[in-house]
């Protein structure tokens, strides 16, 4: 690399708004510039549209299980699916097969999952190789049928998988929502007490959660609180079962993000299968202020009536007792405003 950073800024400032999105690295002396620079260039394609991952278990398991697409928000995950839209029979047989190549040039053993970019024109490129299981393996499960966890724990141990890469097969559809702690309009952290928390129910439905009712969400960690996965046989009933999973979704106390998961799958390039990297940028109406506050003030109000409803009983079970005494259901519900 023999340019210098001025010439590098010359040559990339047109582009910066997608040299700086996965293809980006930080420095803090110029002598790491040149270096950095070019491990960059290397991930920031100027033409991708697409990310696509492929997990493997290497060892016993020759071929990878499966490929996700991925929809970012400031490089963070919020909404994953599989199979990708963009991706046919033979675009997804050659990726198994680089991503086995590619597991099998450093001998890897265990799980792991590969990363593709994917342009516009169906070339993609290899990213970087993960040496571990994703955030979002649940897809990966619920359309093979298998639990990729004990899988890797077996191969960890030195036992054989027990089954062959002819054995898995991709069944329906799988969409997975993260559910943040986080304020939907500004996506800054929303932390503090669970005060009311109820999970969705229903066919081909599953939840990872890492918080319960009473749970204080902290400030000092990631704010992701749970993972809601739909499955469906087609991707138009997975998306309607993941809708009808928000809905029912219940959380108070703290902002999180499922009003900006119903926009999305409401969003009709969305439901065609029409995105890429740049989706949440290319379509700013998915962020609707007006739209959060009604959503923030319907959670309030039904949690006043849930309250005011829960103090009546107790002021009928106590009655005489003196124990409500100087509060009012306004007061009770309160409360829940926090």
């Amino acid at each position: 690399m023999t340019a210098t950073c001025d010439q590098f800024m010359d040559l990339t400032t047109p582009h910066l708004p997608r040299l700086f999105r996965i293809g980006m690295r930080l420095t803090h002396q110029p002598s790491e510039a040149q270096d950095l620079v070019q491990e960059a260039l290397t991930k920031a394609w100027a033409n991708w549209s697409r990310f696509e991952q492929s997990g493997s278990l290497g060892a016993w398991l020759s071929r990878i299980l499966i490929n996700t697409f991925i929809s970012r928000h400031r490089h963070q995950k919020v909404v994953e699916e599989t199979p990708s839209p963009a991706v046919g029979p033979e675009l997804r047989a050659r990726m198994f097969d680089a991503a086995c190549a590619a597991a099998t040039a450093v001998g890897y053993v265990g799980a792991g999952t590969v990363e593709f970019l994917l342009d516009r024109t169906g070339h993609f490129y290899f990213l970087e190789m993960n040496t571990r299981l994703q955030v979002e393996h649940p897809v990966s499960e619920m359309t093979t049928g298998r639990d990729l966890v004990w899988d890797m724990i077996r191969v960890a141990a030195g036992e054989p998988l027990g089954y062959s890469q002819a054995q898995v097969k991709l069944d329906g559809h799988a969409i997975e929502c993260r559910i943040y702690a986080e304020d939907g309009l500004r996506f800054l952290p929303s932390p503090g007490p669970l005060l009311r928390l109820r999970w969705p129910e229903g066919p081909g439905l599953r939840i990872d959660a890492a918080v319960r009712e009473g749970s204080e969400v902290s400030s000092h960690y990631d704010p992701m609180i749970a993972k809601l996965v739909a499955w469906g046989p087609t991707r138009a009933i997975a998306i309607e079962r993941m809708r009808r999973a928000l809905e029912d979704t219940v959380v108070l106390g703290i902002d999180c993000n499922i009003g900006f998961h119903l926009r999305v799958l409401a969003e009709p390039d969305f439901r065609a299968g029409h995105f890429d990297t740049h989706y949440i940028d290319t379509h700013p109406d998915l962020v609707v202020a007006r739209e959060l506050e009604d959503e923030r003030s319907r959670a309030i109000a039904a949690a006043a009536a849930v309250s005011a409803a829960a103090g009546r009983a107790s002021t009928r079970a106590s009655a005489g007792s003196g124990d409500n005494a100087g509060f009012t259901a306004w007061q009770r519900s309160a409360r829940w405003q926090r």
